[in-house]
């Protein structure tokens, strides 16, 4: 459930959101309902607006008159990448969603986002009429991770340097960062295990044989580029060591139970899509009656089958299976119903994600679940979608454990107090650098292709 939905299915819109937290790129991404499919197969029509800005008011004739204009401009797409995985669907029904959610939540993160965010760093580098100045790396792995840094940085301060000054900034805290990460995980005797070893391995191996050309025209090498994926395997093993069950300062079982009563909610949802993807046209208000409709029917099922306080997950797939066919129907597509129960989803938001939809002052999403109440179902018009959802407590299904294992709670209370606390101390660590080495790595010179 999100905010932009391409596909309106149940895993996508969590899938979405797993690439916005781990991407650092995405915050530069625009709504892609915007986008139109062009003439041509590899085309697509992206509107631009632009407008006059403030002027002077006059007491006399009152505001100027301002104008808008509004073009279309057409791209190509530079490539067209994707891999395949088949899960059984009895096998995710059976695993409540884990099956497919977690292979693709954990090939987003370790394929899908480190080839997209080195693609557009390359790319950002290479626009002319950016103001550039050469400033330099230690070595690829410090590149890698003065890259990083970058979004955090501008989030967290404000920029008021020249671009070679903030640059050379970004180099220092990133470089510091990782200094300290390697000192503390010393330090704190961590011994990386097996399987996190692995997956900077396999990353790397992966990385390599799909950028492995651009990484050596710009000097990286694989060793810095595995090095670099295992410092930031410590850093999340920083993360269970000090808050971990067995870390220094561990999180109590009662602290998980009221982030979760607290700070997130578990919703149950079946969606209705307001948006026609085979052709990118929104439901006419017609359509859109018709799709209301078919979802206070749904609402009005639930409301008899799904009472209890616990999930709900066969009376939500069959409810979906029955009406969101339907709602297709209405738009003039047609779905088997079969695949209808993507788009039912039962899940856990957390902070991060809840604040997707809006802010304190009005959410979208949990503002009209608390107007309806714990355990009552509820029609949400979230602008692309429809939702029938409802709020329960997840404890009355599952234990805390359970949740951990299945949304990682850990990650979600600590994780940003723990990369603060490591940029902090590295901040404050002694340092000599090595202007020599750094003159050998210039940020401005990155290629986008070889």
């Amino acid at each position: 459930m999100s905010n932009t939905i391409e596909l309106a299915k149940s895993f996508v819109p969590k899938l979405d959101e797993c690439y916005r937290l781990a991407s650092l790129t995405s915050v530069l991404d625009g709504a892609p309902e915007l986008a139109k499919q062009g003439a041509n197969a590899n085309e697509l029509i992206i509107p631009l607006m632009s407008m006059d800005g403030l002027a002077d008011y006059s007491r006399n004739g009152g505001y100027v008159q301002g104008g808008v204009t509004m073009t279309n401009e057409t791209v190509k797409c530079n490539f067209d990448r994707g891999r395949r995985f088949d899960v059984d669907v009895m096998d995710d029904l059976e695993t409540a969603g884990l099956a497919f959610g977690r292979l693709s939540a954990q090939f987003i993160r370790d394929k899908v986002v480190p080839e997209l965010d080195a693609f557009r760093f390359a790319s950002y580098c290479g626009i002319s009429g950016v103001t550039k100045k050469e400033e330099t790396l230690a070595d690829g792995a410090a590149t890698v991770a003065a890259l990083s840094a970058a979004v955090t940085a501008m989030d967290d301060e404000e920029v008021t340097a020249t671009g070679s000054e903030y640059v050379a900034k970004l180099t220092d805290r990133a470089i510091s960062y990782y200094a300290e990460v390697e000192r503390r995980f010393t330090e704190m005797n961590g011994v990386l295990d097996d399987a996190a070893t692995a997956e900077a391995a396999d990353t790397a191996d992966n990385l390599w044989s799909t950028n492995g050309d651009l990484y050596t025209a710009n000097g990286i090498s694989k060793t810095s580029l595995q090095t670099y994926l295992l410092n930031a395997q410590k850093a999340k093993a920083l993360l269970k060591m000090t808050y971990g069950p067995d870390g220094t300062t561990p999180v109590a079982e009662d602290e998980y139970t009221d982030f979760v009563n607290n700070d997130c909610y578990y919703i149950e949802a079946v969606q209705f899509p307001l948006v026609d993807y085979s052709t990118y046209s929104m439901a006419d208000d017609d359509q859109k009656a018709a799709i209301m409709a078919t979802a206070e029917s749904c609402m009005a099922e639930l409301n008899t089958t799904a009472t209890a306080e616990t999930a709900s997950n066969s009376a939500l797939y069959t409810a979906a299976m029955t009406y969101v066919p339907q709602a297709m129907a209405a738009m003039g597509s047609s779905l088997d119903a079969s695949q209808a129960v993507y788009y039912a989803a039962s899940q856990l938001y957390t902070p991060d994600d809840l604040s997707s939809y809006g802010s304190d002052e009005y959410n979208n999403l949990t503002d009209p679940l608390d107007e309806a109440g714990l355990n009552h179902w509820t029609t949400i018009n979230l602008g692309t979608t429809i939702l029938v959802a409802r709020k329960i407590d997840p404890f009355k299904t599952y234990t805390v454990d359970e949740l951990n294992s299945m949304y990682d709670l850990l990650s979600s209370m600590k994780s940003t107090d723990v990369q603060s606390e490591l940029y902090a101390a590295g901040a404050a660590l002694e340092h000599n650098l090595n202007s020599s080495a750094l003159n050998t790595y210039s940020a401005s010179k990155i290629k986008k292709n070889v």
